[in-house]
């Protein structure tokens, strides 16, 4: 050997060819040998009120908490569900979340639950005045209903102390 040794690795198993060529490339020119994208990003989950959900596309749920009331949760082959950072994932007692595809989970406070999920609705007319999203086994409080029983979880209800049957959105 004539030159100067930068690093050697001492191994107690033989290398492939395969193995040995990846290592010559990685260290030979590692500019050529990866390269760093851009992240990808994904949409938005839709998923229902009520009932199951299926995942059929890369996708993240929006809010704080989400997720399905009533039904199963199935992430399709070759697609993936990410829960972003301090996100709740929820699905319900009883019920199943089938990975047929991958979830990828933030590792600054992303969680999955089995419980369920509630909405204010202080007029119990099945519109919330907020999107906003709680998860427990019990209602958080006076005004609380499973997302379930809500007619709807995007349009707002503009007077949450009205009743009314014809909501008309804000």
């Amino acid at each position: 050997f004539n030159g100067f040794t930068d690093e050697v690795r001492v191994s107690n198993v033989s290398h492939s060819a395969d193995w040995i060529l990846t290592e010559y490339n990685n260290q030979n020119s590692p500019s050529t040998f990866y390269s760093v994208a851009a992240q990808e990003m994904t949409g938005a989950c839709a998923n229902p009120i009520t009932g199951n959900a299926v995942i059929s596309s890369d996708c993240t749920f929006s809010g704080d908490v989400n997720g399905v009331d009533a039904g199963n949760l199935t992430i399709s082959s070759g697609y993936t569900l990410t829960i972003g950072a301090n996100q709740t994932l929820v699905f319900n007692p009883g019920k199943s979340l089938i990975i047929d595809g991958a979830i990828a989970i933030s590792n600054s406070g992303a969680q999955i639950k089995k419980t369920y999920l509630w909405m204010l609705d202080a007029d119990a007319d099945g519109w919330s005045a907020s999107t906003t999203q709680q998860y427990g086994d019990t209602s958080p409080g006076t005004g609380w209903r499973r997302r379930n029983l809500m007619s709807s979880v995007s349009t707002l209800d503009c007077n949450d102390a009205l009743y009314s049957t014809a909501n008309t959105s804000c």
